[in-house]
């Protein structure tokens, strides 16, 4: 399947939290799933988070990453439409 590496533009509403205003493309891989696209297009890319950022699955095929302390949306993998 082929994943693709989005950088996020995202705004934050104090009554619902964040919110993607729009999306940019840096890169693309093919993997058997989420967790190994993730792997490739970081790596890839040369990005290389602390502890203060995580993961959060908010989609069995898809990763957001997130910064830990405000929960403002940095990076997704998502899958492309066949």
């Amino acid at each position: 399947m082929k994943y693709e590496l989005r950088k996020i533009d995202a705004w934050c509403n104090d009554e619902e939290g964040w919110w993607w205003n729009d999306s940019y493309k840096i890169d693309r891989c093919e993997a058997e799933d989420v967790v190994e696209a993730c792997i490739k297009l970081l790596e890839t890319n040369n990005i290389i988070f602390r502890v203060d950022v995580c993961h959060d699955y908010y989609a069995e095929d898809s990763i957001e990453i997130q910064n830990a302390e405000t929960g403002e949306p940095l990076l997704a993998i998502m899958p492309l439409n066949a």
